[in-house]
């Protein structure tokens, strides 16, 4: 179900004004230049306050100053001409100073202004560290301008005690002095300007009182103010720890697990940057939300002080009309925008409610992914063990091999043509030829020993036919 924008405000009251306070504080609790705008605000508040007293001052200065002139335009003495040489005098100095003050008034605006572009700067979409850069160089400057001015205005406070402390002077001499110097045509004159100088010395009095009150009421006051932005703050920074802990520890719950995610369509592992999207995406809607809710606080917060300024008038029954008209129209206008809000609101919602099913979907799909993996896994391992047996059987095989092939060799060493086929053909057939050779050589022999002995038988018949043939002849 959607939430109505206004439901953490319409809650407890304790929340409502801790939100009312955020919110008005929210320049004061998010970064340094919060806390660089505390300091800005409460020494622009005691500038405020010294630079309307010392007008006060300067004021009635003024008007005792022209009493004066009145009162010793009217004397012909020496010492009346010296006291008005010295008021002149008095007047030129309170001039310098009133343009003093109306400078550090400017300087004030100037810093008011120079705030404001700093917000500005400050949110826009610059880098971070450029950021720190000119936010510390400009809170540099704004310090040393406010130290500047604060010891201008100590000087011009040390300047006014000292113009007071000769105008009392003055008006003292001029009291115990008045019954020698005065005639009798201005005795009434210089009664009444005594009357006005005591008048002078006792509002005085009076206004250091009032103003010892309001700075210790202002002290009372900022620490308190003080005390309750520190605890502000420090729940801020507690509670913002807690989120940022707590965030962190979903996104990384879930890129653990999308990491070890598998697709059941691939089988294959999901990529991690899907998730990391899904989780950016996620992070940008949460600040839209974030802004668009601190926007609608902003703008019911403008819609009741409205209301309240509208109360607080007591309008004319001529005026009330066009008033009240007027005020519809704003109204309306704050209506449409409201609306508008609660639109982009209620689309940011209906997103976050997309991305939630689909990441309650993915988690439900990464279950049953991990029961399957589980089984994978038992049948990896199951797998991992029959090959790590095969290996140990292909190492040992190996090992017989290499024996049997080291035994061949030296088999083949020491057979010598066993193997051969056409050597062993060759060495028979050389075997075959010598053995028909040899044969041949044999039958040579006994041919040769035949023809021997033919020899020996013929040589043997020689003789005893040349016996013959000389008996023959003879």
């Amino acid at each position: 179900m959607e939430e109505s924008p206004r439901d953490p405000i319409e809650g407890d009251p304790d929340n409502k004004n801790f939100i009312q306070k955020s919110t008005e504080n929210k320049s004061e609790t998010v970064d340094a230049k919060d806390n660089f705008q505390l300091i800005l605000s409460n020494d622009e508040i005691v500038l405020n306050v010294k630079i309307s007293q010392h007008k006060n001052t300067i004021l009635e200065d003024r008007e005792s100053l022209k009493e004066d002139e009145k009162t010793t335009s009217n004397t012909a003495s020496a010492e009346g001409l010296n006291v008005a040489q010295a008021v002149n005098d008095d007047k030129s100095k309170i001039l310098k100073d009133n343009e003093e003050q109306e400078e550090i008034s400017e300087k004030s605006e100037s810093t008011d202004s120079f705030n404001e572009k700093i917000d500005q700067s400050l949110n826009s979409s610059e880098s971070v560290s450029t950021n720190d850069t000119v936010r510390e160089r400009r809170r540099q400057d704004l310090i040393n301008q406010q130290n500047e001015l604060l010891e201008r205005q100590r000087k011009a406070a040390q300047f006014n005690i000292q113009l007071q402390t000769i105008l009392s002077n003055h008006f003292r001499r001029k009291r115990a002095d008045a019954g020698e110097i005065a005639h009798s045509h201005l005795d009434n004159m210089t009664s009444s300007a005594l009357s006005i100088g005591i008048d002078h010395a006792a509002e005085y009095a009076r206004q250091l009182k009032t103003l010892s009150q309001v700075r210790k009421q202002y002290f009372e006051q900022k620490e308190r103010l003080d005390a309750e932005i520190s605890s502000i703050k420090n729940l801020t920074e507690r509670k913002v720890a807690e989120a940022t802990e707590a965030h962190d520890e979903l996104t990384d719950f879930i890129l653990k697990q999308g990491s070890q995610a598998i697709s059941s369509k691939t089988g294959r592992v999901v990529p991690v940057d899907i998730y990391k999207d899904l989780i950016d995406s996620w992070q940008k809607k949460n600040a839209a939300i974030t802004v668009e809710r601190l926007e609608n606080i902003r703008l019911q917060h403008q819609v009741e002080k409205i209301k309240n300024v509208f109360k607080a008038y007591d309008l004319s029954e001529s005026l009330h009309l066009i008033d009240f008209e007027q005020m519809k129209i704003e109204n309306q206008t704050y209506n449409e925008k409201i609306e508008e809000r609660n639109e982009e609101t209620g689309k940011l919602k209906r997103k976050i409610n997309n991305t939630v099913q689909i990441l309650t979907h993915s988690s439900e799909k990464l279950s049953s992914c991990e029961t399957g993996f589980s089984q994978l896994k038992k049948q990896l391992g199951e797998l991992t063990d029959k090959l790590n047996s095969g290996r140990d059987s292909l190492a040992k095989l190996k090992q017989k091999r290499d024996a049997l092939r080291a035994n061949y060799t030296a088999m083949q060493k020491t057979c010598g043509l066993l193997g051969q086929t056409e050597m062993l053909r060759g060495f028979e057939e050389s075997v075959d030829n010598v053995k028909a050779k040899k044969q041949e050589l044999l039958n040579i022999k006994e041919q040769t020993r035949e023809l021997r002995e033919k020899a020996k038988h013929y040589e043997q018949q020689v003789p005893s036919m040349k016996g013959q043939k000389m008996f023959i002849s003879n």
